[in-house]
Parts: structure tokens; C-alpha cells; sequence
């Protein structure tokens, strides 16, 4: 008899609250006493909303939490997800697991399983669990249907034992031992932004447009980069000597295709596959961080009319039909045949070749040839017809994530960020940004919550990056500004 077992009770409801248990105490069990659960169905641990899932079958018995998922102290959360039929289903229970802190043992990784082999193997299961009771009613084909449904349950198990993933062609494919070690697949939710202009991106060696993900591989047992470390499958990297991780450029041909990434430390080797995909799942390696999630869809533009006199040339102008604004095609200069019967000084002057006007080079004082040269100024712009941007408004990301915004910034940014759980571990936004100028920033935060800066310089034209951070400190909930800077410097 297991004397690891925390039994949680519902009490009718559809969240409960399990025992405390402890960090690295391995072979932890949940048992759930007051519901009726089929004979197999899944249970998704995860310590957060944005943190991917851990899938584990729970049974009859209940359910073991995963060795890896008890690796940090904090709040653990188990989502009971039924199938209501061979492939859908939904979270129905959610426990909260209290996991408190203690000095490390070791280290062991969790494992991942694909989401189709569970499914399958879920629904020969209960096939076979339902198959069994039946055959328990007809003592004439009990034999037949036992030894059926226990042939059907033996070969679920092994499928979720033996199947792994091989994302490199799209196919599942069963690895054997050699080929499982060191291999994690790894999906990037959503498909990754088109980078057309790769120019900020030049210290991983990039030379063309395409698909990326921005990622970042750990180093496992110590490992670090040296002289021999390599990257191969990648579309480029920054390996720093001496660094515990390699930063990695994957581009993808087609959005939906998958890359293998392999990096040789020296002394170890990790292998790596990346699947693109525009499914809302996550299975991600806990040891990979990924920079670029496009931000999109949690972006909006606020317009004015311009205030400009003048166009200008490093601004874009937009024109109105209806609610759609679209960007207009403006010429900032205009030239005229000059009305000077000499040249005067510190004015330029230009002379026309087809549609095409070149600066002269004259002396002041000297007449001017009739028909000839021309002068530059700019075109005024006409009321109520142009608009710009007024702000870009950020609202509803999910907390520790980073995002990419690939169009060029020009107004100020608004970020209105939301009500945290306060669950002891706080909470991050990255957002990297391209601005065309010098813009300010304003935080906008739920009631009771308060707004603090802290070691913030100022967004300055190129490639930012904007760290935004959640703590409660003394009691108090703040947002933060946090390490405002330009990683890489304009053109």
C-alpha cells in the first residue's frame, strides 16, 4: 500500500484544494474519494496559466504527479479533463496543489506525450473497462471479452510507453531508446511573425526575410558555450563563450513546417525539434524560452487627424474610408522653376533630368539661366484629409511571455495590464518594439493597483525592448516599467 496518497475531496464542487506536499518528494499520488471518474481519463498539471501542460492517465487508483512537475515550490495547478467522446473533452475539476520549498536533490525532466496518443489510448481504455463489465453479465463470452478489452488496454499503455514524436516530416513516428535521448519537440504557439527586415537581427547572421522564432536552448549538467560548440539546423545563432545557453534564429519555409535544431556543446548534446503551428496548444521544453510570439492580435491603433502643415518626410500618413485607414502614397517635396534672376546665397538650387531632380552646384551672385534650375520646397498638407497614429494601445497578453511587434512604432504606447492572481511568483511581459523615434509609455493598471518605475531609459529610435513586471510587495500590487532598453542601435 502507497503511503504517498493525498486525497482530495470536491464537497459538489469543481475546485478543491490537495494537501501540502514538498519539493522534490517524488511519487506523489492524488486520489479524489468523492467523484465517479471513468476507468482512464487525463489530468494536465501545470504551475501556471502560460505554462505548459504536463499531461499524466489517471485511473482507478488516482493519479501521479509528475516527477518534473514537483521540481519547484509554489502553487501547482491539476485540471481533471473528461472525454465526453473518442477525441473532445473538457476541464471539469481543478485542483491546487501547495508544493513548499526545500533544499534541491537531483535533477529529473519531465516527459511530454503527444496529444493524439492520449487520446487514443483514453478512449481504448474505457472501451475496454466497458467491455469487461459487460462481459461480466454473459458468462458465455466473459472469457472472449475480458481477454479482449485487457489485449486493448495493454496496447494503449504501450502506445503511450513507445510513441514518440518525430516533427521533422509531419509524421508521428516511433523512436527507439537511442533516438528518444536528449530529443524534446517543442510547439511555438502560433505562426511565427514575417520578419521582411532582418537588419536588427544582424548578430545571428541573418540575411534574409522569412518566418522566425527567436529562442533560447539552456545548457543541461553544467554545460557551457565553448570554441567547439556548434549549432546546426538553425538559420543562424550567438554563441557567447563562457554563457550556460545559445540563442538561436529557426526560419521556417512554410509556417506550418517543422525544423530540428541540434546544438553540440562538447561535452553534450541536445537535439531539439520546433513545430510551427497556428493551433492554441502548448508543448513546450521547460528548458526553452521563446522570444517571439506575435503580438498583434493584442495591439490597436488610435488615429488623429495630423497636425502637420507640412508633409514630412519620415511620416507616415494615412487616409479614412469609413473605419478603414490606409496608408497614402504623399509627396513631401515639390519643385517649381525658380523666380531668381541671380543665385542667392545658402539656398539650393536644382536642375531636372526626366522626373528626375539633381542639386546644382552654382555661385552665388551669377544670373540664373531662364527655364533651367528650380527650386525645392515643401507640400502643404491639405485639412481634414490626412491622419497618423495617435497611440498604440496593448491590452489582454498573457503574463510571462514575450512578444514581438513587427510594424514600425511612431505614436506613444499604452499598456493596460490586467488584475494578477497573486500567487507569490509575481508576473512579466517582454515586448520588443521598432520605434521611428523618441515615445513615452503609460502603464494602466486595475483599481487598488499601483504603478512604479525602476531603472527605465528612454525608448530611443531602433529595436526596444519593453520589460513589464507584476509584484506584490508588502502587501501592495505593483506594475513596474523594468530594464526599458535598446538592445540593438538604430541604423
Amino acid at each position: 500500500m502507497r503511503d504517498n496518497i493525498n486525497e482530495v475531496y470536491f464537497r459538489g464542487g469543481s475546485k478543491a484544494r490537495a494537501p501540502a506536499v514538498y519539493q522534490y518528494d517524488y511519487g506523489q499520488w492524488l486520489t479524489f474519494p468523492d467523484l465517479e471518474l471513468p476507468t482512464a481519463y487525463e489530468v494536465h498539471f501545470s504551475a501556471s496559466i502560460t505554462e505548459a501542460s504536463v499531461t499524466v492517465i489517471g485511473g482507478e487508483d488516482g493519479v501521479e504527479i509528475p516527477d518534473g512537475c514537483l521540481q519547484r515550490a509554489g502553487t501547482l495547478n491539476a485540471y481533471i479533463y473528461l472525454h465526453t467522446g473518442d477525441s473532445d473533452g473538457e476541464t471539469v475539476y481543478i485542483v491546487k496543489i501547495p508544493v513548499k520549498e526545500r533544499p534541491p536533490i537531483g535533477e529529473e525532466e519531465p516527459e511530454s506525450v503527444q496529444q493524439g496518443v492520449i487520446t487514443q489510448a483514453i478512449a481504448a481504455l474505457n472501451a475496454g473497462a466497458a467491455r469487461a463489465a459487460a462481459a461480466a453479465n454473459s458468462a458465455e463470452q466473459s472469457e472472449q471479452n475480458s481477454a479482449q478489452a485487457a489485449l486493448e488496454a495493454q496496447s494503449a499503455a504501450d502506445s503511450l510507453l513507445n510513441l514518440s514524436l518525430n516533427m521533422v516530416d509531419g509524421s508521428i513516428t516511433p523512436l527507439n531508446a537511442t533516438e528518444m535521448a536528449g530529443l524534446s519537440v517543442v510547439e511555438i504557439v502560433g505562426i511565427p511573425p514575417f520578419i521582411e527586415d532582418v537588419t536588427p537581427y544582424a548578430a545571428y547572421g541573418l540575411t534574409r526575410s522569412g518566418w522566425y522564432a527567436f529562442v533560447r536552448i539552456a545548457a543541461r549538467n553544467g554545460a557551457q558555450v565553448t570554441a567547439a560548440t556548434t549549432v546546426q539546423g538553425a538559420a543562424g545563432s550567438i554563441l557567447t563563450l563562457g554563457a550556460d545557453h545559445v540563442d538561436v534564429a529557426i526560419r521556417f519555409e512554410v509556417a506550418a513546417v517543422s525544423q530540428k535544431v541540434t546544438v553540440n556543446w562538447g561535452t553534450t548534446q541536445d537535439t531539439i525539434v520546433f513545430k510551427a503551428t497556428d493551433l492554441a496548444v502548448q508543448n513546450l521544453d521547460y528548458r526553452t524560452t521563446f522570444y517571439i510570439y506575435d503580438i498583434a492580435q493584442f495591439a490597436r491603433w488610435e488615429w488623429k487627424l495630423t497636425e502637420d502643415a507640412n508633409f514630412k518626410a519620415d511620416q507616415n500618413y494615412y487616409t479614412k474610408n469609413g473605419d478603414v485607414y490606409t496608408l497614402a502614397e504623399v509627396q513631401t517635396v515639390q519643385y517649381n522653376l525658380t523666380a531668381d534672376a541671380t543665385f542667392q546665397t545658402d539656398k539650393k538650387y536644382y536642375t531636372k533630368n526626366g522626373d528626375v531632380y539633381t542639386e546644382a552646384t552654382v555661385t552665388a551672385g551669377e544670373a540664373v539661366t531662364e527655364n533651367t534650375y528650380y527650386d525645392a520646397s515643401d507640400v502643404p498638407v491639405p485639412a481634414d484629409t490626412y491622419y497618423v497614429h495617435a497611440k498604440l494601445i496593448f491590452e489582454g497578453m498573457a503574463r510571462n511571455v514575450t512578444y514581438q511587434f513587427n510594424e514600425v512604432v511612431d505614436a506613444p504606447q499604452e499598456y493596460i495590464l490586467p488584475e494578477i492572481e497573486d500567487d507569490g511568483h509575481g508576473a512579466w511581459f517582454e515586448i520588443r518594439l521598432r520605434h521611428a523615434g523618441s515615445y513615452s509609455s503609460t502603464l494602466h493598471v486595475p483599481e487598488g493597483v499601483k504603478v512604479a518605475t525602476e531603472h527605465t531609459q528612454a525608448e530611443t529610435k531602433g529595436f526596444n525592448m519593453v520589460d513589464l513586471h507584476y509584484q506584490s510587495v508588502a502587501g501592495d500590487k505593483i506594475w513596474r516599467f523594468m530594464n526599458t532598453h535598446s538592445s540593438i542601435p538604430a541604423a
